[in-house]
């Protein structure tokens, strides 16, 4: 039997897939832009990116719906992308579509439900993901979300992961934290939360999440939890 009562999932490249900036650009204005043009605002995109503003704006990106719109907007326009290219992009951030989970994704959360583990989603986000998850057909399989743009403020700071634990009702020694990106959920640690940082991945197959039921101890195929109906 797992020592953890619960596990914090992050979302975006840990549950779900994100697109590269390519992937983006070439499904949203791919069909008018062509190979070339794409190329040059990737190359703009990259450039502008070590902007000391911009890199400020994304500081504070997840804090609010305001603070993500301005910072990607001033992002695409700042790479020369036209106006009207730039609110087609910027209304596909966040979008269920563009978002699909991973392979493994609701197995392993079936399971670690299945064997009366919690689950927590634990995100720096613009948008309510409790849509995505209902979409996806997992919502029965996540306890508690603490989504950034809720709570005012973003991943590494220590109340992301401490309003889990409160909303979880579990102690931080007893739970783990899942996700890919160390300088932001690895802030789980600072508070004395086990944390596995997850390798990158490319596409939407598998994410590896096995480790997750290995750490746990029980197995990835076990039944789903029945839902319940929603509240």
């Amino acid at each position: 039997m797992s020592r953890y009562r619960a596990v914090l999932f992050d979302w975006m490249l840990t549950l779900a897939h994100y697109p590269t900036d390519r992937g983006l650009l070439c499904s949203v204005i791919g069909d008018v832009c062509d190979e070339e043009q794409i190329d040059r605002y990737l190359a703009s995109l990259l450039e502008n990116d070590a902007e000391q503003d911009l890199r400020a704006l994304f500081a504070v990106e997840d804090t609010s719906q305001s603070a993500h719109r301005l910072a990607n907007i001033t992002r695409f326009r700042g790479a020369g992308i036209p106006d009207d290219h730039v609110e087609r992009l910027y209304g596909e951030l966040g979008a269920i579509g563009q978002h699909p989970l991973y392979d493994d994704t609701a197995c392993t959360l079936a399971a670690i439900t299945a064997a009366g583990t919690h689950v927590a989603v634990v995100s720096d986000i613009h948008v309510d993901l409790r849509a995505h998850a209902r979409a996806y057909g997992i919502e029965d399989h996540i306890d508690v979300w603490v989504l950034s743009y809720e709570i005012g403020v973003q991943k590494p700071d220590p109340a992301m992961f401490t309003t889990a634990l409160e909303r979880l009702g579990v102690a931080a020694a007893d739970a783990l934290m899942v996700g890919d990106c160390a300088s932001r959920d690895g802030g789980a640690a600072s508070v004395g939360i086990d944390t596995l940082i997850l390798p990158p991945t490319e596409g939407v197959g598998r994410r590896g999440l096995d480790r997750v039921t290995r750490l746990l101890g029980i197995r990835d195929d076990a039944p789903a939890r029945t839902s319940q109906g929603s509240a």
